[in-house]
C-alpha cells in the first residue's frame, strides 16, 4: 500500500465519520425545528421532538469543542512525562537517559514538532527511542528525518516502523543516517550491557524472537 492509498484509507474512514455525525446532527436540528414551530404556534411538543433538541444542542456543543481542541490546544500541547526505572543488571552508579517519543504524524507544518530536537535535547538523552508513525507522507518522512539528525544522543538514535511507514514506505533503511531501524535483530549497544529489540508494525513475532535471542 502507498502513501496515497493509505491516505486514502484514513480519508474514507472520516467521511464514513462525518457522515454519521452529520445524519444524527440533521436529525437534531428538525427535531429543534419541530420545537420552535411548536412554541411558536403555542402547541404541546412530543416527548421524542424534546430529545431531538437536546440530542442535537449537545452535539453542537461537542462538534464546537473538538474543534477548538483540535485548532487551539492539541497542536501547542507537549505532554513530558519522567519515569525512573532501576535495575540490579546495569553495573553500580551507571546511569541511562533513554527518551521516548512516537506518533507524530508530521504532514504540514507543526511548529510544536518542530520543537522537538531542542526540547530533547534540553534532557540530555543518552538514547532515543521512536516507535513509529513519523510522517503522513513521503515529504513529511524527510522533515521528520531531518529533525530526528539534529537530537543528541551519546549512544545513538533507533527507530521502528509503525503502520503509516509500513504501509507507505515498503523495505528497510526508512530513516537513513537519521536513526537506526530495529528490524527484529537484537542491538546491544556500546559500553553498556543494555540489548534493544524491536519489530516494525505487523511484525510483533519477530520482536518475541528478538527478546528470545538478547543475550542475559
Amino acid at each position: 500500500m502507498s502513501w496515497v492509498d493509505a491516505m486514502e484509507d484514513g480519508r474514507q474512514r472520516v467521511l464514513v465519520l462525518a457522515a454519521g455525525v452529520s445524519i444524527v446532527t440533521g436529525l437534531g436540528l428538525v427535531g429543534a425545528l419541530e420545537l420552535g414551530l411548536a412554541r411558536l404556534r403555542r402547541r404541546p411538543v412530543s416527548v421524542g421532538v424534546r430529545r431531538g433538541a437536546l440530542v442535537f444542542g449537545a452535539l453542537v456543543i461537542a462538534e464546537l469543542g473538538c474543534v477548538a481542541w483540535g485548532l487551539l490546544v492539541e497542536p501547542r500541547w507537549l505532554d513530558v512525562t519522567h519515569l525512573e526505572v532501576e535495575t540490579r543488571r546495569l553495573p553500580a552508579g551507571t546511569r541511562l537517559r533513554l527518551v521516548h517519543f512516537t506518533d507524530t504524524h508530521l504532514h504540514g507544518q507543526s511548529p510544536l514538532i518542530e520543537s522537538l530536537p531542542e526540547r530533547i535535547a534540553q534532557l540530555a538523552p543518552d538514547l532515543v527511542v521512536f516507535t513509529g508513525d513519523a510522517a503522513s507522507s513521503s515529504e513529511g518522512l524527510h522533515r521528520f528525518n531531518a529533525l530526528l539528525r539534529r537530537i543528541p544522543a551519546r549512544l545513538g538514535r533507533f527507530a521502528v516502523k509503525g503502520n503509516n511507514e509500513a504501509w507507505g514506505e515498503p523495505g528497510e533503511g526508512i530513516f537513513g543516517d537519521a536513526a537506526a531501524e530495529l528490524v527484529g535483530s537484537p542491538v546491544v549497544l556500546p559500553g553498556v550491557p543494555v540489548t534493544l529489540c524491536g519489530a516494525p508494525n505487523g511484525f510483533g513475532k519477530d520482536g518475541l524472537r528478538c527478546l528470545e535471542q538478547a543475550p542475559e
